[in-house]
């Protein structure tokens, strides 16, 4: 009897032992998928993220990590998707819809650094090209001698960037 009980708790140790190992292996596993989905979404690769959230959420359903990380992989297709369109309306020199794509991307995912940092340079190049314009046409309003509509050109450039000296040299023109 004392031999069947030694071999009992033998076998109960092993088991224990044995046990434990299968679940350090499980929580390994989860964690192995959780850190390969992480690298696959950094790396806007939707099928690698998507593929290694799934086999984390497999495991663990409800594990608050895995959901928050599933809810990101979610979103990196319409993400891709964005920053294509920015990406063509960038090589077609086409800054309004660059800016527009680029700001729904900012909207959906501010973490995404460089892409806020182009969109600043966009609306930046914009802004720079509505001044031109508008001092533009104020000078041919007042080469037109029309100086009402000059001024309001020149006004809305004013507005547009305060103190340039182009916009001052304009304006002693107009009054003179």
């Amino acid at each position: 009897a004392a031999s069947n009980f030694i071999a009992a708790k033998q076998f109960a140790f092993e088991a224990l032992v044995v046990g434990r190992q299968k679940l350090e292996d499980f929580d390994q596993s989860f964690l192995d998928a959780l850190q390969v989905s992480r690298s696959g979404l950094a790396e806007d690769n939707y099928e690698i993220a998507f593929r290694a959230i799934s086999a984390a959420l497999a495991l663990k359903p409800k594990h608050p990590d895995a959901v928050e990380l599933k809810l990101q992989v979610d979103a990196l297709p319409a993400q891709l998707d964005l920053i294509e369109k920015a990406s063509i309306a960038r090589n077609e020199n086409n800054l309004r819809l660059e800016r527009d794509a680029l700001s729904k991307l900012i909207a959906l995912a501010p973490s995404r650094t460089l892409q806020g940092a182009r969109l600043v340079a966009v609306e930046q190049e914009l802004k720079e090209a509505e001044f031109a314009v508008l001092i533009d046409q104020s000078d041919t309003a007042l080469s037109d001698k029309d100086i009402k509509r000059a001024k309001k050109r020149l006004e809305k450039a004013e507005k547009t960037f305060k103190g340039r000296r182009v916009t001052a040299n304009l304006r002693d023109r107009i009054t003179n």
